[in-house]
């Protein structure tokens, strides 16, 4: 399910200041014009108040463009008449006709502003990084079950309330929200923090794997989480093998500096999925009764991939704001998410 995105005090009093700008280059224009002109006047509107012509992502920010724009349409009410009586001159007429056009307009000009700030083109179309951590859910294809497809999980709640924990809890520059990414793609080398889940049912071609290969080698850091029991296991053991034909499978000991990045993790727990957690039974599935941590190491004894079995943190991160759901199971898992990213930028 989406989820609505609030931006800061400061964000917002910025928003308002620039629908202030658009609105009055729009004010100025639109009554001097034909309808038909409205994709000219859009364009050099935008023209005039867009640092870099704007992004991909606008959609974003419409609804902070629409409350931004509140107080001007207010303006225009008085001003011209929304809904009242036009004044009698062709002038105030042309304002009333086209103000529902200024606003549908200017909210898309403010959401294209929004977007700018936060990103810029790469080479291959993706968002490249202004901030200095991006939370990359690795999106590998692969079969649908009952609630999506298997990499969108959690997607996109759990991402974003563990981005707000985060930034509250530390001083890490994170991009606030949603950043999901194909793994073949080029662009993936820019952004070092990678998240996959429900990997019970990884395929991997060639042309992936060696993605991933080049990828983790290169300085990228895989968090595997939500998968269980035997059965799965095998399989995701398997792919890993076509990634690092040569690599152990290794246990990562809770002396590991990845347990201690930030926070001070002493015992490795078991987080069980909403259902299991709100109704207090079982906290395995399959026959994932012991939770355990794994990793893939390079050469150097840096952590590459750190593998998260019979648990599921990302459950732990959504469901945080559920009533029935224990608190220790989201605690240990913002803990746990948030040592990862600091590990990550650390290591």
């Amino acid at each position: 399910m989406g989820s609505t995105r609030i931006a800061g005090t400061d964000e917002n009093a910025a928003f308002k200041a620039r629908a202030g700008e658009v609105f009055m280059n729009m004010q100025e224009l639109l009554p001097k014009a034909a309808v038909m002109n409205w994709p000219r006047i859009l364009t050099r509107t935008a023209a005039s108040v867009l640092p870099d012509g704007g992004g991909v992502l606008w959609w974003r920010s419409l609804p902070l463009a629409i409350d931004a724009l509140t107080c001007e349409a207010e303006h225009l009410h008085r001003y011209g008449g929304l809904i009242g009586v036009a004044r009698r001159t062709r002038e105030g007429f042309l304002r009333s006709l086209m103000a529902p056009v200024t606003l549908v307009l200017a909210m898309v000009v403010l959401a294209l502003t929004a977007c700018a700030a936060d990103v810029r083109a790469a080479s291959d179309g993706v968002a490249a990084p202004v901030h200095e951590f991006y939370f990359t859910r690795g999106n590998y294809g692969g079969e649908s079950g009952e609630f999506g497809p298997r990499w969108a999980v959690d997607f996109p709640k759990a991402d974003e309330q563990f981005l707000v924990a985060l930034k509250r809890l530390s001083v890490v520059d994170a991009y606030p929200h949603d950043h999901a990414l194909e793994i073949d793609r080029p662009s993936l080398r820019e952004f070092p923090f990678l998240y996959m889940l429900e990997v019970g049912s990884l395929d991997l071609d060639a042309r992936r794997a060696a993605r991933l290969r080049d990828y983790l080698l290169a300085g990228g850091f895989l968090v595997i989480d939500d998968f269980w029991g035997s059965f799965e296991w095998n399989v995701f053991e398997a792919q890993m093998r076509r990634i690092f034909p040569g690599r152990p499978i290794e246990p990562v000991a809770v002396d590991h500096p990845v347990f201690h990045a930030f926070y001070d993790i002493r015992e490795v727990i078991q987080v069980p999925n909403v259902y299991q957690g709100a109704t207090g039974g079982a906290t395995h599935e399959n026959d994932g009764y012991t939770p355990q941590v794994r990793g893939v190491f390079d050469d150097s004894g840096r952590l590459m991939v750190l593998i998260n079995w019979n648990t599921d943190l990302g459950d732990g991160w959504e469901w945080a704001d559920h009533p029935q759901y224990p608190l220790r199971f989201s605690t240990y898992s913002y803990e746990m998410g948030i040592n990862f990213v600091i590990y990550a930028m650390s290591y």
